[in-house]
C-alpha cells in the first residue's frame, strides 16, 4: 500500500510507518499474552546455609557432650580393680579347676545347681538346667580328659553395690562325642565362689 501522504510503500495497516499519517487499513489485531509458567527449583539437597550447618554442627557437639557426661558418670560410679596372680586369682582357678570336672562328668545337674549363685538360680531354674544338661550328654557323652582353664578374677566397686569379686574362665575338655570348650564365671558370696554362669561351646552342640 502506498501513503497518501509520503508515497512510502509499506504493509497495509492503520497509519504510515514513516510519517504516521491515516492508510486506512485494518487495525493490527492484539497478541494475545502468554501464560509464564514459573521456572522450576532444584533441590539443594547438598548445600545447607550458614543456619542450618550451625543447628548441625551445634547437635553434634551437644551429642558428644552427653556421651561424654554419661562417661563421666560411669567413671564417678565405678571403678574397676584388676589382680593379676594374686591369691584371689589362683584360689578362683583352683576352684574351676575342682569343680568343672565334676560338673561335666556325667553331666548331672545337681552338681551345677548346688554350686549356683542366686543369680544363675533366678534366669535358670533347676528344671531348666536339668533339660540342657541332658542334651549336653546325648551331644557329647561322658568326660574322658579336662584340660585345664585359663582366665582372671577380678574386684568391682561400685556406688550402687559396694564391693563385688567376680571371675571368668574357660576350660578345655575331651568328651566321649567331641570336644568342648567350658566357660564358668563365678561371683563370691560370704567369702565362697558361687556359679553365676555356665556355658557349653562344641561343634557337636550344633544343629
Amino acid at each position: 500500500m502506498k501513503c497518501p501522504a509520503c508515497g512510502l510503500m509499506q504493509i497495509p495497516g492503520p497509519t504510515c510507518k514513516s510519517c504516521g499519517g491515516s492508510l486506512g487499513g485494518p487495525a493490527p489485531r492484539p497478541r494475545p499474552l502468554q501464560h509464564q509458567e514459573p521456572e522450576a527449583q532444584i533441590p539443594t539437597t547438598g548445600h545447607q546455609g550458614p543456619a542450618k550447618r550451625f543447628k548441625k554442627v551445634f547437635g553434634i557437639l551437644a551429642a558428644a557432650l552427653l556421651v561424654l557426661g554419661a562417661w563421666g558418670a560411669i567413671g564417678f560410679g565405678l571403678v574397676k580393680f584388676w589382680s593379676h596372680g594374686s591369691q584371689l586369682e589362683a584360689g578362683s582357678k583352683a576352684y574351676v579347676d575342682e569343680v568343672v570336672p565334676k560338673i561335666v562328668s556325667s553331666w548331672n545337674s545337681k552338681d551345677l545347681t548346688e554350686r549356683a549363685s542366686p543369680e544363675l538360680i533366678a534366669t535358670a531354674p533347676p528344671e531348666k538346667i536339668e533339660k540342657v544338661f541332658r542334651a549336653f550328654s546325648d551331644r557329647l557323652g561322658r568326660l574322658r580328659s579336662y584340660e585345664g582353664s585359663r582366665g582372671q578374677a577380678h574386684v568391682w566397686v561400685t556406688t550402687h553395690t559396694g564391693k563385688v569379686t567376680t571371675a571368668s574362665y574357660v576350660a578345655e575338655a575331651t568328651f566321649e562325642k567331641a570336644k568342648a570348650s567350658v566357660q564358668v564365671n563365678l561371683v563370691m558370696h560370704d567369702g565362697t565362689w558361687k556359679i553365676a554362669g555356665f556355658f557349653v561351646n562344641s561343634d557337636a552342640l550344633i544343629p
